[in-house]
């Protein structure tokens, strides 16, 4: 009974189901779909869009405008004159008015206004692409994290699968002890009650990996029931120096990027209200066509058509000192962005140095827990044996299977610490590597 409900628990908390009935999740796979399926990043797509259709010469002013008119009206109305003898006269005069024109409004110079547009255009197209690219390395690292939580998850299933399964063959010693006589009912009952809590444990187990598959479902963009297995494998972090990730934290960190170009945006400000006091010179040319026909009068139409073409040139003399006002405050934006990038810089700094401590530390953790696990199994399996033959206590055996327990799961514990921090060190650095986006 004790057998089969052991197959039961372990099967359970394992998904259910074989693993080859379900799809096999990798980990390249699964940021592969988070990056095409995630919301956010389709809305970062579609912000970044928006900038690109955005940066074209004709948003910047460098296009003229065209307008075409067509038009017409009709004017008629009864007229009656008496003279002074007496005598009247009566008329109905009607007049019909049929207009076209093409007009052209170009603005040829505007202080260099148009050019500072252009280029302020081209920086938001390139600060929406950065935009794009922290949310999918944000949304990357968020999924890297996940999977390897549930990678843990099941390495701890397994240990918990095997504790229970220790504590089972403790229930069938106790009991054959209890027939010979060697035994007694407080043994037997221990050990029950430590293979039941055993198989608590197990079921909280099953329930967090279930919990962490339905995470990774919606970072996925997928149904939380979506059924999947992941590849086992043990995390692993590759070497990472401290001066090539700090240099190039400093240059690449997409943040960091980010807050740059909006400096260069907030530069492009001033020349901008700089250039407002400028002169500006604009073209108007038009072509019109007018046809009026009369059925009263000295005239029995009328028609002209022709072009126009003007230049007007001006300048702003006076405007309440809205230009100099307008300036100084562009000039304090730029001045508190300075202070922003400053700020960011710092804290980057820090950022990547408390992380690579944590992942220095993170190494020699792992290297310790390894080294703790052997000697764990070796305890388990001395103990295990020194049980069978009555040479040690339920409650010393008891305590060296949690010290089993503990230290397996400090050891999968710190590997995935090791791997997440890595993934962090990455992607703060600018260097974590994404899928290739068809």
């Amino acid at each position: 009974m004790k057998k089969t409900l052991l197959i039961l628990l372990a099967t359970a908390a394992l998904g259910g189901t074989s693993a080859s009935a379900q799809e096999v999740l990798t980990l390249k796979d699964a940021v592969r779909l988070g990056l095409e399926n995630g919301y956010s990043i389709q809305i970062a797509k579609n912000s970044s869009s928006i900038a690109a259709n955005n940066n074209t010469y004709g948003n910047a002013g460098f296009l003229p405008r065209v307008d075409a008119t067509v038009g017409g009206n009709i004017k008629a109305s009864s007229d009656k004159t008496t003279r002074l003898d007496g005598s009247t006269t009566s008329a109905s005069p009607r007049t019909l008015n049929a207009n076209a024109g093409v007009s052209l409004s170009w603005t040829l110079f505007d202080g260099m206004g148009m050019f500072i547009a252009k280029e302020k255009l081209d920086l938001l197209q390139k600060q929406g692409e950065t935009t794009l690219r922290v949310n999918m390395e944000n949304s990357a690292a968020q999924i890297i994290s996940t999977y390897n939580a549930i990678v843990q998850q099941k390495q701890l299933i397994k240990v918990f699968t095997e504790t229970m399964s220790i504590s089972e063959q403790r229930v069938r010693i106790a009991q054959t002890a209890k027939r010979v006589g060697s035994g007694s009912d407080v043994a037997l009952l221990k050990a029950e009650v430590d293979y039941k809590s055993d198989s608590s444990n197990l079921v909280q187990q099953s329930l967090a990996l279930r919990n962490l598959k339905a995470d990774l479902n919606q970072l996925l963009s997928r149904a939380p029931e979506t059924a999947f297995e992941v590849e086992e494998q043990q995390p692993t972090a590759g070497p990472i120096a401290y001066p090539d990730i700090a240099a190039k934290a400093m240059e690449q960190n997409p943040s960091l990027i980010e807050a740059r170009q909006e400096l260069s945006i907030q530069q492009l400000g001033v020349k901008e209200v700089k250039s407002m006091a400028m002169p500006y010179v604009t073209l108007n040319s038009s072509y019109t066509f007018n046809k009026y026909s009369y059925t009263n009068g000295s005239y029995d139409a009328l028609r002209s058509h022709g072009p126009y073409v003007g230049v007007t040139a001006g300048v702003t003399l006076f405007d309440g000192f809205n230009i100099r006002r307008n300036e100084r405050n562009a000039q304090l934006q730029v001045s508190s962005m300075e202070v922003r990038v400053q700020q960011l810089e710092q804290e980057l700094r820090t950022s990547i140095l408390k992380t690579y401590n944590a992942y220095t530390t993170a190494q020699s953790v792992v290297e310790i827990e390894q080294k703790s696990l052997e000697l764990a199994q070796k305890n388990l399996t001395i103990a295990l044996k020194a049980y069978e033959q009555g040479s040690i206590s339920d409650i010393d055996m008891r305590e060296t299977q949690r010290s089993f327990v503990d230290v397996s799961y400090r050891l999968i514990n710190a590997q995935v610490n090791l791997k997440n921090t890595e993934v962090e060190l990455r992607r703060i650095s600018g260097t974590l590597t994404l899928p290739d986006q068809q």
